[in-house]
């Protein structure tokens, strides 16, 4: 590795081609970085005019970049990969077209030539980006903006906005100055003589993929996400190759129907989630977030040992990748409704289940992938209804199952049977699937402990049943849960207490009206005046915003002339009733 100082100009100013290779990140930069690095340039610009030159102005050192040549282009410039330092490097050229956007703006036309003489390359036909990237929505992102905003652009996108932010800046710099001309050429001279870097050329021997994972190891970590690209990329030896890098990866083209990517999943949260559940199908072992890209080097060199490479590796998670998104935008109906309710009880540890089950190296019937799911929708939700914990010890129960149904697929039983059975031999209150007699106890004589995502993925539940057995088809989700008696003073005021109320018996009501009964669905949201109102007003209120809910049925019969404490508790024990109906615990 050789090492030398110059200025971001100098490396710019000749006919050169700097190359983003397929294993960086995305542009990523935004207002947090661009500022510092305006103050920066402006303050040097200021030193600048309260100097005699720039020459007495100290310099601003940028930080390192470092390179490696790329050998045999044939197209008559200096070309380089950019393995640390893309993102400085990139803004600058953005600077360099915002700047000499600022001086036309301010009617210093000889001086937008300036600035763009660092910005493009021409070959004598056409012009081209002195800075590549070879990912398709950066390249066309810089792209655009350099000739200023093309048919298609993304005028939203992180390099537009970097333009537009430093030419906002630089035009109100411009003209505070009392000689415009002046003050746009200390801009110039900031980019050109005082924006230094250290830079590090590589051997043609050393690996940029690995220097560029070690170099960030000390700055911003990499994501886990992006150690796991990185690690992809450098086995199937892509540095530059577009098609490559897709077929292993996956294109950015189409960025929110990929896959992996979409603009909600930009600072990769999503994309180490994933790959979490996805490792741990595969192990059957729970794979931790912050040690998913370690995880996924033991399974290539597994999967090598075997003697597959690393293109079978990807196709099998691009496969896993299109079940797991679907399932988290409900878009997968054959693991319906068990998936939509899981994801509503606010749990994500049964995807591996679900991507072992949906796996394309297991042949297993529609049939039994969908019964294993309604098991662990009952063993969750019954633990909810029960008011048993469903963190991290259900999560490590669920995913050891996997072990005993992979080895009932082995001996060529059913994985349904297992799942079933390593489900219900667990009888410690950590992990134990409660028995009807638990479910019906805690909903008929306690407060529910649910919280209102939860409550709510229940009671659309208990609807959809009682619609399906009524003939008709389920609910969608949407509907708002109204309590019926309010808590507190109102509920006092307008549903009050039978005899005197003491202590016990306000403690008792306090209990009562948190349980699952006195809950109910709405079309719409009620008003405040509606839901802390009389019973009568109540019921005309669920009369014209839940009329057609099946849950409302019994609330607004004409019998139905008050609702009391023993209403709540009778309702409880019907909807108990309908729960452990909904979410049973017999084997199928």
């Amino acid at each position: 590795m050789k090492s030398y100082v110059t200025t971001i100009a100098k490396m710019l100013e000749t006919n050169v081609e700097y190359v983003i290779p397929q294993f960086q990140r995305e542009y990523a930069w935004q207002r947090e970085q661009w500022l510092p690095l305006w103050d920066d340039i402006q303050n040097v610009a200021q030193n600048i005019a309260n100097s005699t030159g720039h020459e007495s102005v100290p310099p601003h050192f940028m930080g390192p970049i470092v390179m490696q040549q790329r050998q045999g282009q044939g197209k008559g410039q200096d070309s380089y990969i950019i393995v640390d330092g893309q993102q400085r490097l990139t803004t600058i050229l953005i600077v360099l077209r915002a700047f000499a956007n600022a001086s036309r703006e301010c009617d210093l036309w000889d001086m937008e030539d300036r600035f763009l003489s660092y910005v493009q390359n021409y070959d004598g036909q056409e012009y081209s980006p002195k800075v590549r990237h070879l990912y398709r929505r950066n390249y066309n992102d810089l792209k655009a903006v350099l000739e200023m905003y093309s048919a298609g652009t993304d005028m939203n996108s992180r390099m537009s906005r970097c333009h537009d932010f430093f030419q906002t800046r630089a035009v109100e710099y411009i003209r505070k100055c009392q000689n415009r001309e002046q003050g746009c050429q200390d801009l110039l001279d900031v980019l050109q003589h005082k924006l230094e870097t250290a830079v590090l050329t590589l051997e043609s021997n050393e690996q940029p993929n690995k220097v560029f994972e070690t170099l960030n190891a000390r700055g911003e970590p990499l994501k886990q996400f992006e150690l796991i690209k990185n690690t992809i990329m450098y086995e199937g030896n892509v540095i530059e190759d577009e098609n490559r890098a897709n077929i292993l990866w996956g294109t950015r083209e189409n960025e929110m129907d990929h896959p992996y990517y979409g603009r909600e999943n930009q600072e990769g949260e999503r994309l180490d989630r994933f790959f979490a559940d996805w490792l741990t199908s595969i192990s059957r072992n729970r794979v931790s977030l912050d040690y998913t890209s370690t995880e996924f080097r033991h399974h290539l060199t597994a999967v090598k040992n075997s003697g597959l490479d690393i293109g079978h590796i990807t196709r099998q998670m691009k496969q896993s990748a299109e079940i797991w998104r679907k399932v988290q935008t409900n878009e997968f109906p054959e693991s319906r409704p068990s998936t939509t309710r899981l994801l509503a009880a606010q749990t994500q540890f049964f995807m591996p289940v679900v991507l072992w089950l949906w796996s394309e190296e297991r042949e297993i019937e529609l049939s039994q992938r969908q019964a294993v799911l309604r098991i662990i929708e009952s063993y969750v939700v019954r633990r909810i209804l029960a008011g048993y914990s469903v963190g991290e010890g259900i999560a490590g129960n669920i995913t050891m199952m996997l072990h005993t149904m992979q080895s009932n697929l082995n001996a060529g039983r059913d994985p349904y049977e297992a799942a079933y059975n390593w489900i219900s031999i667990n009888q410690n209150e950590a992990t134990r699937w409660p028995s009807d007699n638990e479910v019906i106890d805690k909903i008929s004589n306690h407060p529910h402990e649910m919280s209102a995502t939860r409550r709510n993925m229940v009671l659309h539940a208990i609807e959809s049943r009682l619609r399906i057995d009524n003939g008709q088809r389920p609910i969608s989700s949407g509907f708002q849960t109204p309590f019926l008696i309010p808590e507190g003073e109102v509920g006092l005021t307008h549903y009050p207490i039978e005899g005197r109320a003491t202590p016990t018996r306000l403690e008792r009501r306090n209990r009562i009206v948190k349980q699952l009964g006195n809950f109910t669905l709405a079309n719409t949201n009620l008003p405040k005046r509606e839901r802390e109102a009389e019973w009568e007003v109540k019921q005309e209120a669920l009369e014209r915003r839940g009329r057609d809910v099946l849950l409302n049925q019994r609330l607004l019969r004409p019998q139905q002339g008050a609702f009391t404490e023993q209403d709540i508790i009778d309702r409880s024990r019907w909807m108990a009733e309908l729960c452990i109906a909904i979410w049973p615990r017999e084997q199928e």
